[in-house]
């Protein structure tokens, strides 16, 4: 493995091995600001594995505080994340303009995804 947190997880996560392989080799090297939203359905669609596996993968690393998981409003419009939604402070639905496509949204759960954040 690239990264020796993802070599660390595969004994916790041993039928996700191949998932953890596939990550661990798609990830390394990337800059900052590449690994700040990762989606998960969008990283097991590209690197063609199990969706449940990399949430799995996913949820680990956050517990071992090698990754951290981050909410977004996301504009269905423009098909784009517009800004963190920070759940302690703010409640749904949100009315806000959106600045991505000039419009007030009415921001409800639906409009909530969750990216990770890779802080190795």
């Amino acid at each position: 493995m690239n990264y020796k947190e993802f070599d660390e997880i595969t004994s916790d996560l041993p039928d996700d091995y191949e998932e953890i392989e596939y990550l661990d080799n798609y990830l390394f090297g990337r800059k900052k600001h590449q690994v700040e939203q990762l989606d998960t359905e969008f990283l097991a669609s590209i690197l063609d594995i199990s969706g449940s596996g990399v949430g799995r993968v996913f949820k680990k690393l956050v517990s071992k505080g090698y990754a951290k998981r981050r909410e977004f409003l996301y504009c269905q419009r423009e098909e784009c994340c517009f800004r963190e939604f920070d759940r302690k402070n703010e409640l749904l639905p949100v009315i806000e303009e959106c600045d991505l496509c000039n419009e007030d949204h009415v921001f409800k759960e639906s409009d909530v995804v969750i990216r990770y954040e890779l802080l190795i």
